[in-house]
């Protein structure tokens, strides 16, 4: 799929801390990087502009809500910017 969309990629990875760092040697990093969780994202995310995406949390309701589909307008370090596709928010910038 990522492959019929033009343009370079912009790769995100997700951050899994232990909450006892007594406990980080029972879950090591590769177990958490490696584990897919119903609702989640991957650990390892691609994503390029013009791409349509699905949020899976509530951001903002009742505009960014689970489920809300945006097309991918901007992709910096640490922001995804996107322009609402349906719901209320509907052509809206985020």
């Amino acid at each position: 799929m990522l492959d019929k969309i033009s343009g370079e990629s912009q790769t995100y990875f997700s951050i899994s801390t232990v909450c006892n760092p007594d406990e980080s040697d029972n879950y090591p990093t590769e177990f958490s990087n490696s584990t897919i969780l119903l609702g989640l994202p991957p650990h390892k995310l691609e994503l390029k502009i013009d791409m349509s995406i699905i949020l899976l949390c509530n951001l903002s309701p009742p505009k960014l809500c689970n489920g809300t589909r945006l097309r991918v307008v901007s992709l910096q370090r640490n922001v995804i910017e996107g322009r609402v596709i349906s719901g209320c928010g509907k052509g809206e910038m985020r």
